[in-house]
């Protein structure tokens, strides 16, 4: 598929958010995309993000709420541009993993799992 225009003037990817159980408990989809796009992650420092960054080499991470730990990881990739191409090319590398064609095929295969290993439950009834 065609790159989006935005993503095609993109140097790297962001992912900067206040502390909130909903973004620290799951990943964004614009992560994947990211990897997808090949572009770098700037995200902040939540245990799930940092995890997912550290596990592909992907980028860095920040403290949340602190625009200057951005600017500090950009000055160092300026400083040693073939650290921020590492990481841009292990988001491609990483990307794969992610596509619908392997996913797809685990949620099938998890739903496949359920429907198996659910058995027909005796029907609630009112009575006593």
């Amino acid at each position: 598929s065609a790159m989006p225009p935005h993503y095609r003037r993109a140097d790297v990817g962001l992912a900067l958010c206040e502390p909130h159980p909903n973004h620290m408990g799951s990943l964004l989809t614009k992560f994947y995309e990211y990897l997808h796009y090949g572009l770098p992650i700037i995200c902040s420092d939540f245990p799930r993000w940092r995890r997912f960054v550290e596990q592909h080499a992907c980028g860095a991470v920040v403290p949340p709420g602190e625009p200057g730990a951005v600017l500090d990881v950009l000055d160092a990739w300026q400083a040693h541009p073939e650290r921020y191409r590492e990481c841009a090319e292990n988001a491609r590398a990483a990307a794969p993993k992610y596509r619908w064609e392997t996913m797809g095929e685990r949620l099938v295969n998890l739903y496949r799992r359920l429907l198996n290993d659910s058995s027909p439950k005796e029907p609630v009834t009112g009575s006593r």
